[in-house]
């Protein structure tokens, strides 16, 4: 069935809305933001996640790379989560 067509736009909005990823406990612990961030600049680039903050914070890396952008996304998330530790 096409969308829009016999359809409610709730039931389509619905079934396209993003799963949340993490623990019971909320979208994910600061911990599990590091770990998922360090292992994703690992897998992508072969570095640790502090070493690509580093490098990132420095300009040393591409950002039109696409190895990169797979990381970089993931930035908002560990920024935060380290923001949030400096203040306890």
């Amino acid at each position: 069935m096409v969308p829009g067509r016999g359809q409610d736009m709730a039931a389509i909005t619905e079934k396209r809305k993003p799963r949340v990823v993490g623990s019971k406990s909320g979208p994910f612990s600061a911990l599990e933001a590091r770990e998922l961030f360090d292992k994703t600049a690992r897998q992508y680039l072969h570095i640790s996640g502090e070493e690509f903050l580093h490098n990132w914070d420095l300009g040393r890396l591409d950002p039109s790379d696409g190895r990169v952008k797979r990381v970089a996304i993931l930035l908002p998330l560990v920024r935060k989560t380290r923001a949030r530790q400096k203040h306890r």
